[in-house]
């Protein structure tokens, strides 16, 4: 029902919301090589880059077959670590996120 703008933008609303609630009551611990509000956010961001090229494809449920090594392409370029990169793909590729 929505673009992937709009879908993207309400995700992130819901991050801004949500992610300092969940911060505090949890206590996140930090994780080593993980930057995980940057991670996060560059995450969020790319989560459903792939989906135009799936529906391309024929089938929209495929997305994160082209979302992943787009993401982590960018990921990459943007200087994240092997471990940034790959919770990134874990949570695309599970479709957490979605």
């Amino acid at each position: 029902r929505y673009t992937v703008k709009e879908h993207t933008l309400r995700v992130f609303n819901v991050f801004s919301e949500q992610f300092p609630l969940f911060k505090e009551r949890y206590k996140f611990k930090t994780l080593k090589n993980i930057r995980l509000n940057e991670t996060l956010k560059y995450t969020i961001a790319l989560h459903d880059i792939g989906k135009p090229f799936a529906i391309q494809a024929g089938d929209k449920h495929r997305q994160h077959e082209f979302t992943v090594p787009i993401l982590e392409k960018t990921l990459r370029e943007n200087g994240f670590t092997n471990e940034e990169i790959n919770l990134a793909k874990a949570l695309v590729g599970n479709d957490t996120l979605g």
